[in-house]
């Protein structure tokens, strides 16, 4: 899509009315905390699938969507070498959590949950090879 100059002043002007009227980013006050606990648990009724070391140092929680083509490339050419590099080795705690976009999603992880805990890993990355 190419912009004119009356396409660019009227998104200027809209830009500066939204910001005038108080539409703004939101920003955190210096010295703010994020409440860790409050961050680390699961929203609504799902279970966290850990890979890894209940005690490793660092904790990454990865949201992911089935039906995501960018899912499905990091979880099949970045995740295999980041869970043997850093999962498997006790340094990093990977916590997969589901990104719900449509019902095909949903039904993707009712799947990986109906198989139990051991197969829940296994269910998600056959869908992303499978994508």
């Amino acid at each position: 899509m190419n912009f004119n100059r009356r396409d660019t002043l009227i998104l200027a002007a809209a830009a500066s009315a939204l910001s005038l009227c108080g539409v703004a980013t939101a920003n955190a006050a210096e010295g703010d905390m994020v409440d860790v606990a409050k961050l680390m648990a699961p929203a609504g009724d799902h279970v966290d699938h850990v890979q890894g070391s209940e005690t490793a140092p660092v904790t990454v929680i990865e949201y992911a969507s089935p039906t995501c083509p960018h899912c499905a490339t990091f979880s099949n050419d970045v995740l295999p070498s980041f869970v043997e590099a850093y999962v498997d080795t006790g340094k990093v705690k990977l916590i997969v959590r589901p990104f719900v976009r449509n019902v095909l999603d949903a039904a993707v992880f009712m799947l990986a949950e109906a198989a139990g805990p051991t197969n829940y890993h296994n269910v998600l990355s056959t869908y992303f090879k499978t994508q």
